[in-house]
């Protein structure tokens, strides 16, 4: 079964549903889920919210040329790499792969170092960035998530603060520079919300 996770707007609208299926055990079932991932998004995108689907590194790098079949060629819907298996060679073959499918790319948990480093490597494809809660949420790294915070968005890159679960979660990412959020704080809100509603 797939999940979905949104993301908000500072005024608490969605602008991004990020889809995702189990942990796969390799890149092929990775692949397989990913086409499913694929026909599920296709069937409910709309133009007012993008979506990302969930890919891991070595799926890419494996199978980049079978996506290219399967990978619709239309705006608003983006590659999300996860995972943290990032070195220096399968970067810039990962880069080799983006740029072959001329696809947007969206980098999860940014602030590890290895995922900071792949952002460096393929930053003209990057269409979104979000940042890892144990980075931003850190007070010693305030001045860097600053830092990086306005440099993505001088480049037209969208910044999402992950792992929002608190007001305080929410205020802190607001004075960092985020406009938009993840986490069970907007998630709560709504069932809460939802709830009042049917009495």
């Amino acid at each position: 079964m797939f999940r979905v996770e949104n993301v908000f707007s500072l005024d608490r609208k969605t602008v991004m549903k990020e889809v995702f299926f189990r942990v796969p055990k390799s890149p092929k079932e990775d692949y397989s889920n990913t086409k499913k991932i694929l026909n599920y998004i296709q069937s409910k995108k709309t133009d007012q919210v993008f979506y990302t689907f969930n890919i891991f590194p070595e799926t890419l790098l494996f199978f980049y040329r079978n996506l290219l079949e399967i990978y619709p060629k239309r705006n608003g819907i983006y590659m999300e790499i996860v995972g943290k298996s990032y070195d220096r060679v399968s970067v810039l073959n990962l880069r080799d792969a983006v740029e072959f499918l001329g696809c947007g790319i969206v980098i999860d948990d940014f602030g590890l170092d290895k995922v900071s480093f792949a952002v460096s490597s393929i930053l003209p494809c990057i269409v979104c960035v979000k940042f890892d809660g144990k980075y931003w949420k850190n007070p010693q790294n305030s001045l860097s998530v600053e830092g990086y915070v306005t440099g993505f968005k001088s480049e037209g890159i969208t910044v999402v603060a992950e792992e929002v679960e608190t007001e305080d979660d929410f205020k802190k990412a607001i004075d960092l520079g985020f406009d938009n959020f993840q986490g069970f704080y907007f998630l709560r809100e709504r069932f809460l919300q939802w709830q009042e509603g049917t009495g």
